[in-house]
Order: C-alpha cells, then sequence, then structure tokens
C-alpha cells in the first residue's frame, strides 16, 4: 500500500502553477496556455511546458491581479506545493540554470560573488586540516547569515524599485523577510542544530530567486553558485564541528581528571610529611 502512495505521489508530479502566461483573448486556447516560470528568463523554448488538462483556464482571469507586458497578461496563482512537488519544480528549475552564464556577469559582482564563495569553503577547510576552532566555527555560521541577510536585501531592493517584477505586495515582502528570520533562529540555536537551520534557509532563498523572473541568467547562475558554497561550507564546518569538538571535549576532561588526581596526591604527601615532621 505504502509503494503505490509513494508511486503515485512522486513519479507522476503535476507542474507548480506560478505565473501562467496567456493570450488576450478572455478564454484562450489550450495551446496558448504554457506554464511560466524563471526558465523562460533564459528564452528557451524547451523551458516552455504545457499545462495539463486539469489546469487549463475555463474562465478569464479579471479577478486576480494582472501585469501588463506588453500584448500579454501576466496573472499570479499561488499555491502552496507539497514537498515532493516542491522538490519536483525545483529540480526542474535547476536544470535550466547554466554556470557558464557566470561570464557575463559584471565585473563587480562577479569577483565579490566568487571571493565570497571562496571564503565560505576557506574556513571550514582550516578546520578540517588545523582541527577545531571555536572562533571559526562561530565566523563561519555569521558569515552564511549574512550571506543569507544579503540574498534577501536584493529581494527587497527588487521589491522596492520601479521594476514591476515582483511587485511591492505585502505577499513579497513576506518572502523578502523570511530569509533573515530564519538566519536570526539559526543563529539563536546550538551548532548541532544552528548549521542545518541556516543552510534551509540558504536553500529557500534560491528556490524564491529560481521562482522570481526578475533575475537575468548570470544573476540565477550566481545564486546558484554562491548557494553551492555555502551550504557546503555549513557542512563542512559542521562535520569539523561534530569530528573534533567531542575530542577536544574529552581531552580537556582527561586533562582536567588528571589535574585533581595530581593535586589529591600532592594533598596527601603533604599530609604525609607534616605527621612524619612530628615529634
Amino acid at each position: 500500500m505504502f509503494r503505490i502512495l509513494l508511486t503515485r505521489r512522486l513519479l507522476p508530479p503535476r507542474p507548480l502553477p506560478a505565473l501562467t502566461l496567456t493570450a488576450d483573448s478572455p478564454i484562450p486556447t489550450p495551446a496558448a496556455i504554457c506554464l511560466y516560470d524563471v526558465r523562460c528568463c533564459h528564452r528557451n523554448p524547451e523551458c516552455h511546458r504545457p499545462l495539463l488538462p486539469s489546469q487549463h483556464l475555463l474562465h478569464p482571469l479579471s479577478d486576480q491581479r494582472l501585469l501588463p507586458r506588453g500584448g500579454v497578461r501576466w496573472a499570479s496563482q499561488f499555491q502552496v506545493p507539497d514537498p515532493a512537488q516542491i522538490a519536483c519544480n525545483m529540480i526542474n528549475m535547476l536544470k535550466c540554470v547554466d554556470l557558464n552564464n557566470l561570464k557575463d556577469a559584471p565585473a563587480p559582482d562577479f569577483w565579490t560573488g566568487i571571493a565570497a564563495g571562496g571564503t565560505q569553503l576557506f574556513i571550514p577547510f582550516l578546520e578540517l586540516v588545523g582541527g577545531y576552532s571555536p572562533v571559526l566555527t562561530l565566523l563561519q555560521l555569521n558569515l552564511a547569515a549574512v550571506t543569507l541577510g544579503y540574498f534577501s536585501g536584493v529581494k527587497w531592493g527588487l521589491a522596492l524599485s520601479n521594476n514591476p517584477e515582483p511587485p511591492p505586495t505585502w505577499d513579497t515582502m513576506r518572502w523578502c523577510l523570511l530569509a533573515p528570520t530564519i538566519a536570526v533562529i539559526g543563529l539563536q540555536l546550538p551548532y548541532a542544530l544552528g548549521f542545518p537551520t541556516v543552510a534551509a534557509g540558504v536553500v529557500t532563498s534560491l528556490y524564491l530567486d529560481l521562482k522570481s523572473c526578475a533575475y537575468p541568467p548570470w544573476g540565477l547562475a550566481m545564486a546558484l553558485y554562491s548557494t553551492l558554497t555555502t551550504v557546503t561550507g555549513l557542512m563542512l564546518a559542521l562535520m569539523a564541528y561534530v569530528l573534533f569538538h567531542n575530542r577536544e571535549k574529552e581531552k580537556k576532561k582527561k586533562l582536567k581528571d588528571r589535574g585533581e588526581r595530581e593535586g589529591d596526591e600532592n594533598a596527601d604527601d603533604g599530609q604525609e610529611g607534616g605527621k612524619d615532621g612530628k615529634p
């Protein structure tokens, strides 16, 4: 029974209704309806997927927010999907992001992003090679939280600009505030929980960027690169913490026990010496 449920749940994924491109006619034909998401930013015809028959529109979109864009209309159809649907859409959107587009990025953005990603990987490398350091572990977690706040700032700036995508609505502001909130929560948790929390926030921010239509291809490639380096750095730092922190604790405990034992022996020797010196 579980196998049948899992097969029906995961194998035939349903496309996530995101931004639907329709013609100017009130009731467009099924051939004119396609699912519009971040993959259309690449102007790649292969990324245009027709909707399923159950998703065809049977009524005009007069009661939804429409954004004029040339001779077409844009309508927001936000729905909360299940985790399997999110994973399916995430994989499909990642297939259309090419890291080779990084070469088209402006020089300041390119070198800043490369340096930030290299820093995210260099700190845990120092811990894995040189041993556990509480300062480096705290620095790695704070650096990832700052990166997550930077991603949110980019979304905030786009929402407050004159660019119609994304519009400055309450829904957009909510997604802008989600990432820094996750970062703050991760900073308050112990390392064993804080690292995965901040990593989940970085992945969530990437998912929101991929769903957005406001970024050029090089911007999406930079977001993917920053996410990969940040999450990899967090997982390496967490591995160094788990491997070396317990060893450090055991070593300190052994030194403490040895010091207490030596102190007790010295005290016993002093008492015996005092007894021997008595007349």
